[in-house]
């Protein structure tokens, strides 16, 4: 209440009258509010009002050079209609130059909720392009209100050029660690995305962020679905990707999940590649034992998982080997050597134990050179 009202006493009287007698909605602004701003603004000139109409949508604090470049004006008209506006208590200047803010969110709530749905889209629209315009080579800053405006006008002519912002804004967010604000931007990238390998990816992100931000049941149900339409599509990656971000641990029902989709994964692999893929379920698996309390299946599938890695270390080690034994023309105008030598090579791979940690013991993988 104090953010949206800023401390003013009627707005302060009218929100709590409202939420006590049940007609206030929290992202709704009360009819006796909307009533007193709307007349303030009716007081208002042609281009002042619609100056102020055009920065509800942009947010409670404003900035001119932004506003320019979406109404297509210069910065001093813009300064010009604003400074109108503040003349009427509608917003207020910050002392720095070009910088306003509505006096009250509510205010700003209340100018936003008497626009129409069609006037309110294409100031989102505008504002968008404006922000692309300005600040499109280095967006960091402002890829939240990118998302957001992106989002408000994700229709399906504008989803193409929408999407982007917002998947950007939601790795960002996961990258930062605001894993509420990342599933909040996922969700609405798959709100927005249109086919099915897209959807895929962003449901995977949906569940990262949301396992992340303490949310299981939106993690399960995105890791679930992220899979059921990769198994589909025959996206043996992305199942597995689907059963790695269900890490175990004391949750039973994120276990339970977790251990069906490693199944599905692990039979959905090549059982003669994806080996550190292989491994890393296999892994996962000897995680879900030990908290089953199923110590030697831990073990064993934690032996197993070396055993994977371990073999495909030793390929990419022997790698430059083969190269360059192999024949500078085509094998079929020269044969290749057959002398076939044995080589052991000793890896400084660990193996994890029943609980998951790496042990100390070195293994030695043996490779045979062909």
């Amino acid at each position: 209440m104090v953010t949206c009202t800023g401390g003013n006493p009627f707005f302060v009287e009218q929100l709590a009258r409202a939420s006590a007698d049940g007609t206030w909605e929290r992202d709704e602004v009360p009819r006796s509010v909307l009533d007193v701003v709307t007349a303030r603004a009716t007081q208002l000139g042609a281009a002042s009002r619609r100056m102020v109409e055009l920065g509800s949508v942009f947010g409670v604090d404003l900035d001119v050079t932004v506003l320019a470049e979406a109404s297509g004006e210069d910065a001093a008209t813009v300064v010009s209609s604003l400074d109108q506006a503040v003349g009427h208590g509608i917003i207020e200047s910050l002392g720095a130059p070009g910088r306003y803010r509505f006096v009250h969110a509510l205010e700003r709530d209340a100018v936003l909720a008497s626009l129409p749905s069609s006037q309110r889209l294409d100031a989102h629209h505008r504002v968008a392009q404006a922000l692309v315009e300005l600040h499109g080579l280095d967006p960091a800053d402002h890829l939240g209100s990118l998302a957001r405006h992106w989002s408000a006008v994700a229709t399906t002519a504008r989803r193409d050029e929408a999407l982007p912002w917002v998947v950007r804004a939601a790795d960002d967010a996961l990258r930062r660690g605001a894993y509420d604000d990342a599933a909040r931007l996922y969700s609405d990238a798959i709100r927005i995305a249109g086919s099915a390998d897209r959807r895929v990816q962003l449901l995977l992100g949906l569940g990262r962020a949301a396992f992340l931000a303490g949310e299981p049941d939106t993690a399960i149900k995105a890791a679930t679905e992220a899979a059921d339409l990769a198994e589909f599509r025959g996206d043996a990656a992305s199942v597995s990707a689907a059963a790695l971000l269900l890490e175990a641990g004391t949750n039973e029902r994120i276990n339970a999940e977790a251990a069906d989709l490693c199944r599905s994964a692990l039979a959905g692999l090549l059982p003669d590649r994806d080996q550190p893929l292989r491994a890393r379920l296999v892994a996962l698996q000897s995680h879900l034992a030990f908290y089953a309390g199923d110590l030697p299946a831990a073990d064993g599938y934690s032996a197993h998982a070396g055993l994977a890695l371990e073999g495909e270390l030793c390929d990419l080690a022997l790698r430059p080997r083969r190269a360059r034994r192999r024949p500078a023309r085509p094998s079929s105008t020269r044969k290749r050597p057959g002398a076939h030598r044995r080589t052991e090579l000793v890896t400084g791979l660990t193996r994890p134990n029943a609980a998951g940690r790496l042990s100390s013991t070195p293994n030695r993988a043996r490779c045979r050179v062909r």
